[in-house]
């Protein structure tokens, strides 16, 4: 499916579900296909979710959310009232779908043994070797310990 496709799908279920002043964004989500930010008024999709994905499934995705935006932020995520909500809005089935779109998870899988590591970690207290595609905040500033010894000061080398 096009992204201008599922705009338009989203925001007409929106408008149908009275969500007036919600937005949908686009991300590069990679484990999740849908995710909604009841703060933000936000509706998020996944890129490679919406271009692998067929029509009822995005349509799917969209009604869970919807549902979530739905009951709100005080009822839990996916529990009796969230289902409820979600069966009366037409959600077929009420659980996580990441595991019902298989074009998705093996294009994931692709992803991931493409990934390259870019960084080896060595630990100077007990000697582990581990290895990390990038290298968050709190590892450049020594804040992150061994998972061995829980000692900091790892020291990281590029791959």
């Amino acid at each position: 499916m096009i992204e201008r496709q599922a705009q338009t799908m989203a925001y007409d279920m929106m408008r149908q579900h009275n969500l007036y002043g919600w937005r949908l964004r686009f991300s590069s989500m990679k484990r999740t296909l849908g995710l909604c930010s009841y703060g933000k008024k936000e509706i998020a999709l996944s890129r490679l979710y919406v271009s692998t994905g067929t029509e009822k499934e995005i349509e799917q995705t969209l009604l869970h959310e919807i549902a979530h935006a739905l009951v709100g932020p005080r009822v839990k995520a996916h529990g009796y009232e969230w289902k409820r909500m979600a069966r009366s809005i037409g959600v077929i089935n009420p659980k996580s779908t990441t595991k019902t779109n298989e074009t998705f998870n093996d294009v994931v899988r692709t992803i991931r043994a493409a990934r390259t590591e870019n960084y080896v970690i060595n630990c100077p207290n007990c000697g582990i070797i581990g290895k990390a595609q990038r290298m968050g905040k709190r590892m450049r500033y020594g804040q992150y310990g061994c998972r061995k010894c829980g000692k900091t000061g790892l020291q990281w080398t590029r791959a």
